[in-house]
């Protein structure tokens, strides 16, 4: 995790004076997956003082060399710097000190400071910061536009998904396990439509339609492994799946109700029937969303497609891509629910027509 050294006076400050702002810093990090280092961490002890010294003899952490070697520590092991300077009354000996040792690794800064008239104003700490802000917001927002990983946010809100998941349905095997399994599956080089993505984007159609559904937990696990096996050379990929989330509900100790409901939902993406259940309808219309999605978005779903069947000469790729496309547009509508028809059938119509006209160029 990128981690973010929260510097700025402390002595001769209130301990809440120096810690409440650290505490908000933390917390708004926190929900873009970065850690924020406070340099009072582990330091409650001092929670009554309304004027922090330099040092404490009797505290192991908060003498000289203490104090010094944590903090000299967190700079260097920090991603970025960023010191809090606002309101200062009086030089701040041991943040000027943090100063050097980022400047020294050549660690980012962030200085947060009045426009002008801050005691710490200096040409050479205007040298070595590397972002000026004038709120702590603002600084945050430089931390949060150097350190989001947008890719390790999805990573987490997925793996926070499934283990709440996994809990609901009274799961007895090791979630996070399972979810890295998966994830390994998802993330397997020769997908590029069937991938974490089209996951994440089939949960998102789910929390829509969750009170429409019998049981949503029983589609969302289905969802889950809908894709678990995918190669696009087989014909099995559904059935594959399917024998994996039936193995996985065994080894869980699930009963054998949600085994099988798994199973069928998982067959229902075969997109080879039509079925009764409002379940199957509602996961089937889930993996076909794509269809009806803006034509940008429906087109880079194409060029993805086409990429996982590269290995298909161009004529037989348009020939069997028109035969599919072609089966959805026979059907009285694309979608099988009220819901999805409302929100997606004329836009799915207009892109698998327009696709397909593409295909016979």
């Amino acid at each position: 995790m990128k981690s973010v050294y929260l510097a700025g006076p402390i002595t001769g400050l209130s301990y809440n004076g120096c810690t409440d702002w650290r505490k908000y810093a933390i917390a708004e990090l926190r929900k873009w997956g970065i850690a924020g280092i406070s340099p009072l961490r582990a330091k409650e002890y001092l929670a009554s003082e309304t004027n922090v010294a330099d040092k404490y003899d009797n505290f192991v952490l908060s003498t000289q060399k203490g104090i010094t070697t944590r903090d000299r520590f967190d700079v260097n092991s920090c991603d970025v710097m960023l010191a809090n300077l606002l309101g200062a009354q009086k030089v701040s000996i041991g943040t000027m000190i943090e100063y050097g040792w980022a400047d020294a690794a050549r660690k980012p800064i962030i200085t947060i400071m009045e426009k002008e008239g801050n005691i710490h104003d200096h040409s050479m700490l205007r040298e070595i910061t590397g972002y000026k802000a004038e709120s702590l917001e603002e600084g945050l927002f430089v931390a949060k536009a150097m350190l989001f990983d947008e890719g390790a946010q999805e990573d987490k809100f997925l793996a926070d998904s499934f283990l709440r998941l996994w809990n609901r349905i009274g799961a007895q095997s090791d979630a996070e396990q399972k979810f890295n399994e998966l994830k390994s599956r998802y993330s397997e080089p020769h997908r590029f439509y069937h991938n974490f993505s089209h996951l994440k984007n089939c949960l998102n159609e789910l929390d829509s339609v969750r009170l429409l559904a019998k049981n949503p937990d029983l589609i969302e696990f289905a969802i889950w492994y809908h894709d678990a096996i995918y190669d696009s050379k087989s014909e099995e990929n559904e059935e594959k799946s399917a024998k994996l989330s039936r193995k996985t509900c065994f080894e869980a100790h699930l009963p054998r109700a949600f085994a099988n409901g798994a199973r069928e939902l998982i067959l229902a993406t075969k997109q080879d029937h039509i079925p009764q259940g409002i379940d199957s309808k509602l996961v089937m219309d889930i993996d076909l969303s794509i269809l009806g999605k803006e034509p940008k978005q429906f087109e880079e779903y194409e060029r993805n497609i086409r990429k996982e069947y590269s290995w298909v000469s161009e004529n037989q790729f348009k020939q069997r891509r028109s035969e599919i496309l072609q089966k959805f547009l026979n059907r009285d509508s694309v979608y099988l629910t009220d819901f999805f028809r409302k929100k997606y059938e004329s836009q799915a119509q207009a892109n698998l027509q327009r696709s397909l006209n593409n295909l016979k160029k």
